[in-house]
């Protein structure tokens, strides 16, 4: 078997040269080096936050990737057996460079290396373990699906390298139909297929066998005889570096442990052969497209072409037009119906301060000079503070009912958007010969700030009239004037703090409604991009 791994080894060098495009080269390339070193990589995929980063750190041991609870891996990662812990960065531009293990972070987060700002390619982490049989490599993915679209590349773009898929769903939510999708996608390259289902550990197993049960109805009819394996990732983690045996059991691990050493491990070459075999059956198919579509370009008269690409550029113009008018249309629906709603909500604001403001003088009491600036002071501020904690709490009740109103705005976009889309992609399929790409527009991202309310404070200049009132006037009356005029610039504030609620809530929703256009532009502009 190692002299067959040598000689397809050695072939797929020799097709790299002729190979059209730099993707497939690139993977020719590295399923050459596989073959060579009789490595599989065992890709760890799936969605964002199901856990695989926590996953390849249970299988060896050993806490070695970053685990968080935002999308954290954004550069696929490379975890095998080795001497001693070691990280090697790997740059685009073919640098490399030696990190230490608690710097891995530093380069393959998106948090510490946003949009791959340092122009990571790939990292490399050596564990002195020997629960990863020698020849096997575990590789950590960016999940699909968060708001960094560029990680959802990353991981798309690996799949075609994965000889093994570990494929990660969790417990809460249960499969999407985007996962679906990728799971499909994953199906066609990887020669070994599992199903882990994680966080078990945090569900009754009656909870557990419904979703088994339910996962295995979604995929019966892609992926038939995919096993399903429950796990918790964490539990397992936990109990190695605990030594805690029992938990180590509980957590399920030992079964994809298992199914490393005997599906994947002890047949290790046989599926590296299935691979090659599969890359090659790959690389044919597409250069028959190429073939196809050359031969189609040169049937083609030069007056259809042109015509076909007048026709394709008038449907963009109108696609770019669509996106303005709708763009200025969804703006204009905002500003009405989010004043409509405010215009039926705020007066029960001012209604509610008005009732505020006017307890101070039940705040002020009888007393000497001295007495009563204090008093206006203390109640005065003690009513603003109120003022303004009340506006913030009704603001912040408001708040998902007008993002119900820009939800439903957005939708009516995004819809529009999509046909638009669906549309062009189906005219460039027919008068172009080109793949359909199948986007889809994204859902809105989740909101996570509040409005925030900007007003000037007033206690002080109730204290300074008050001041010059008990200067210039008799006690009584100074007092009775003290007590009209801070109530009235109580009642005035109170109007003031309800515009400034206005104007807060207003432009915080303007905010919201600039971030969810911005990602249904960006998936336009991709798909144009592709197109054109």
């Amino acid at each position: 078997m190692d002299t067959t791994l040598t000689m397809l080894g050695s072939l797929l060098q020799q097709l790299e040269p002729l190979l059209t495009t730099t993707a497939a080269a690139q993977r020719v390339h590295a399923l050459a080096d596989r073959l060579m070193r009789t490595t599989l990589n065992v890709a760890v995929l799936g969605h964002f936050k199901r856990g695989k980063s926590t996953l390849v750190n249970a299988l060896v041991g050993y806490p070695v990737l970053p685990m968080g609870m935002v999308p954290l891996t954004a550069i696929v990662t490379y975890v095998e057996a080795g001497p001693a812990f070691s990280a090697t960065i790997t740059f685009q531009d073919g640098r490399t460079a030696e990190v230490p293990i608690a710097q891995l972070r530093e380069y393959i987060t998106e948090t510490e290396n946003p949009a791959n700002a340092k122009r990571v390619a790939a990292a490399v982490v050596q564990v002195p373990t020997a629960r990863l049989p020698h020849g096997i490599r575990l590789v950590d993915t960016p999940g699909i699906g968060s708001t960094y679209v560029h990680n959802t590349a990353i991981a798309r773009e690996f799949v075609a390298d994965a000889d093994v898929a570990l494929f990660v769903l969790s417990v809460d939510p249960p499969m999407s139909a985007e996962e679906r999708a990728f799971l499909e996608e994953v199906a066609r390259f990887a020669r070994r297929l599992l199903i882990v289902l994680n966080k078990i550990d945090r569900y009754s197993p009656a909870d557990v066998a419904d979703v088994i049960t339910f996962t295995r109805k979604v995929v019966a009819d892609r992926v038939p005889a995919c096993p399903i394996l429950p796990v918790s990732a964490l539990l397992a983690l936990e109990g190695r570096i605990a030594g805690d045996a029992a938990r180590i059991e509980q957590s399920g691990i030992q079964a994809i442990e298992q199914f490393l050493v005997q599906e994947v491990y002890q047949a290790r070459e046989a599926l590296l052969v299935s691979a090659a075999v599969n890359q090659l059956h790959m690389l044919i198919s597409e250069a028959e497209q190429q073939r196809q579509a050359t031969l189609a370009g040169l049937a083609t008269s030069r007056e259809e072409l042109t015509r076909r690409l007048d026709m394709f550029r008038q449907r963009v113009a109108e696609l770019d037009v669509l996106r303005e008018e709708r763009d200025a249309l969804l703006r204009v629906a905002q500003a009405r119906l989010v004043d409509q709603h405010l215009g039926s909500a705020l007066p029960t604001l001012r209604a509610e301060l008005l009732a505020l403001a006017n307890q101070l003088p039940a705040l002020i009491m009888e007393g000497s000079e001295r007495s009563l600036r204090a008093q206006v002071r203390a109640g005065g501020h003690w009513i603003v503070e109120t003022l303004r904690s009340t506006t913030v709490a009704w603001m912040q009740r408001e708040e998902p009912a007008l993002l119900d109103v820009l939800g439903a705005i957005t939708e009516r976009y995004r819809a529009a958007l999509q046909r638009a889309l669906d549309a062009l992609q189906a005219l460039a399929q027919d008068v172009l010969a080109v793949p359909a790409l199948q986007v889809q527009v994204p859902e809105p991202v989740p909101v996570t700030a509040h409005a925030r309310l900007q007003v000037v404070d007033e206690p002080v200049m109730l204290e300074l009239l008050s001041m010059w009132l008990m200067s210039h006037l008799p006690g009584r009356i100074g007092r009775w004037l003290i007590l009209w005029r801070a109530q009235r610039r109580l009642e005035d504030y109170a109007d003031r703090m309800v515009g400034s609620a206005r104007y807060a809530l207003r432009q915080w929703i303007a905010e919201q409604l600039e971030e969810r256009r911005a990602v249904l532009e960006s998936a336009v502009s991709a798909v144009l991009e592709a197109l054109t």
